[in-house]
């Protein structure tokens, strides 16, 4: 089975040589299929393990910073609004903790909802309370007690992101 981290690495290659070879647009196809890519191998690696690892979330960070450089975004105002996103998480998350006396959304979720942030701005809000209805819903219908909140993170953001 092939690692994700060879998907990432090969794509951030083919994107480097593509700025080399100076092809407009080339670059920044090839860092949003890999921010793809990457969102892909978490919300499966999720599923499978109920776990986000950090060398994919921060591969993730990474490609969502390249990205909104070559988007020419201000890239400070990106990542304070994403350490403001998790600070407010964090805090929600241990304020629930404390309630229910079991945590309710794991760090990787947190980490995972930070990041997309950076993308999405001001539907934050949005991403977290749809994918909550979401994980709900389908827990329901599927009589299912617990399962992983990464899969129902990505696939609102698709929504979101992409307008659907």
């Amino acid at each position: 089975m092939i690692d994700s981290a060879y998907i990432i690495i090969s794509a951030l290659l083919i994107a480097t040589l593509s700025a080399l070879l100076k092809t407009p647009g080339l670059p920044g196809v090839f860092f949003v299929l890999s921010f793809l890519l990457v969102l892909l191998a978490l919300a499966l690696y999720d599923e499978c393990y109920l776990h986000l690892p950090n060398h994919l979330l921060v591969c993730l960070l990474l490609l969502s910073c390249i990205i909104v450089m070559y988007e020419d975004k201000p890239l400070l105002e990106a990542l304070l609004f994403a350490a403001l996103s998790f600070v407010t998480l964090l805090s929600v998350s241990f304020i629930a903790q404390l309630i229910s006396r079991e945590a309710k959304i794991g760090m990787g979720d947190i980490k995972l909802l930070s990041i997309l942030a950076i993308s999405l701005k001001e539907d934050l809000l949005i991403l977290f309370i749809l994918s909550c209805i979401l994980f709900v819903c389908v827990n329901l219908l599927l009589h299912r007690s617990s399962s992983a909140f990464g899969p129902y993170i990505v696939i609102c953001w698709f929504i979101i992101y992409l307008g659907i």
